[in-house]
């Protein structure tokens, strides 16, 4: 009977001993909580019987009764199915998502469009025409357009007060922002990478990236037990010949891709390759998979995107915006309809827990007339940015060190040669604009040998003393020479 509850989910709990009984059924609720923020569900989303648990756990009956008990009356985690018993809020999604996952890429794109758009040389690819690339239906009246994003339980019921954006689509509609919500999903807290993945394709299913050193991609592989291999890259992209030396040897599931390889060196898919990459698609049965992370700043590259877009074979990701820091816990996914459709229904245990000021914020944010003259402060905030940073670089930097600067985005690279110590650059993670994506690599007690730095932040003085005492370091390990004198940074140069 111990072993039986093991063996369906898996969980090892150690309790903190109280005389409080109170204690012990908060820890359960609690250890529920984790296991469901991180994944772990129980075999089929159903929870095992109070008993079982409690005699697995060796505490009373009553403790894991009123941890289920608060977890269900606050619709959080777990609900009752009638007789049926308790389950996690996955349980009615996990048809969509089986269907995807069974079916998924191995005979045929089951969310292939088949109406094929015809492509708008002229149109960028950003937020502001973002969505407007797939075919779609009429507009949704917005009394349909709320009903539709009432969230519901995983009985159908709807959750008082808790809405997926309604307003936002209605603002971000009426301003052209996008053209309809049935080929654009949100999902909160940057789970839109983890969530696309997990709706898309199967555990043990191979999915080929660029490099290993994109950590963010690579460890959500991991955490869904997908199976990553890597072509490579030059200055025109992602290496296509090995992509198809892979796809002849393993069943390929998708391919992940970034717009600018910033973890190379800063390189735009060239057209040819965009062009060889929806053949290989067609060839392979395929999804192909776009991460952006700064598409208000990367025009200049994007404009080729749009074929992919227009094949019907893309998943596009990216966060809302950089203009400002709500937005980057806010992930976009557009891609084909049936297949966002089925992406709403997978993200919706996200939303659970969401207060209204996340969506007033972004409501009055996006609604404001001058946002296109906030992308041009950040721009130029960047450009200073850049400056400041090239400057503070060749002062301290040793020759095997290398700093790479985008033609367009807001971050830099620095390349550490040798490596560094992730706790010299803890001062930076207390930065104005510190965000995941700026410093996705960073791993406290592990060596670091690329730093993402943004160009938006203006106390640079704090990096010029993270780097000073990283030279300092360096240089106790390696032998060096003169560089010259050191330059004093002149701050107001833009």
């Amino acid at each position: 009977m111990r072993n039986n509850v093991s063996l369906k989910w898996n969980i090892r709990w150690r309790f903190t001993n109280s005389k409080n009984k109170r204690v012990y059924y908060e820890q359960v609720a609690s250890f529920i909580r984790k296991e469901f923020e991180r994944g772990n569900y129980p075999e089929g989303y159903r929870m095992p019987s109070i008993r079982k648990l409690a005699r697995y756990l060796g505490i009373s009956i009553y403790q894991v009764e009123t941890a289920y008990a608060n977890l269900i009356s606050s619709n959080e985690v777990l609900y009752t199915d009638g007789n049926m018993g308790t389950f996690m809020f996955e349980n009615k999604t996990i048809k969509e998502s089986s269907l995807v996952n069974e079916k998924g890429i191995l005979a045929k794109l089951p969310f292939h469009t088949q109406n094929l758009f015809i492509p708008n040389t002229a149109q960028k690819l950003n937020i502001i025409t973002l969505g407007s690339t797939y075919p779609y239906g009429p507009l949704e009246t917005l009394k349909k357009l709320k009903d539709g994003y009432l969230l519901k339980d995983s009985k159908g019921l709807k959750a008082p007060g808790q809405y997926l954006f309604p307003e936002v689509f209605r603002t971000l509609k009426q301003r052209n922002l996008l053209s309809s919500d049935q080929q654009l999903c949100i999902v909160p807290s940057g789970k839109a990478l983890y969530t696309v993945l997990e709706s898309l394709i199967r555990p043990g299913a191979i999915v080929v990236s660029v490099s290993p050193e994109d950590v963010l991609a690579i460890e959500t592989f991991f955490h869904l037990h997908i199976h990553s291999l890597f072509t490579g890259a030059d200055e025109e992209g992602m290496l296509l010949e090995s992509l198809d030396a892979i796809c002849r040897k393993h069943p390929v599931q998708a391919v992940f891709l970034r717009p600018v390889l910033d973890f190379m060196g800063f390189s735009c898919l060239s057209s040819e390759r965009i062009n060889r990459l929806i053949r290989l698609a067609e060839r392979y049965k395929f999804w192909i998979l776009m991460m952006d992370e700064d598409h208000e700043f990367s025009s200049f590259c994007l404009l080729r995107i749009n074929d992919l877009m227009n094949s019907g074979y893309m998943i596009y990701i990216s966060n809302l915006s950089k203009l400002c820091r709500v937005f980057h816990e806010i992930g976009l996914v557009a891609g084909p309809v049936d297949f966002i459709a089925a992406l709403k229904k997978n993200s919706k245990k996200h939303f659970i827990g969401w207060d209204r000021y996340m969506e007033r914020s972004i409501v009055s944010l996006y609604s404001s007339p001058a946002i296109k003259s906030d992308i041009n402060k950040i721009n130029i905030k960047c450009n200073s940015g850049s400056y400041a940073l090239n400057t503070i670089f060749h002062n301290y930097f040793i020759q095997d060190s290398q700093l790479v600067i985008p033609k367009a985005g807001t971050f830099a690279l620095v390349f550490f040669r040798p490596a560094i110590a992730s706790l010299m650059v803890e001062p930076l993670r207390k930065t104005e604009l510190y965000c995941q994506e700026e410093n996705s690599l960073y791993r406290v007690g592990k060596p670091l040998d690329v730093l993402r730095i943004s160009l938006c932040i203006t106390n640079w003085k704090i990096l010029e003393s993270v780097f000073q005492n990283i030279k300092d370091s360096i240089t106790q390990q390696v032998s060096l020479f003169d560089h010259g004198s050191v330059r004093t940074v002149n701050w107001n140069v833009p």
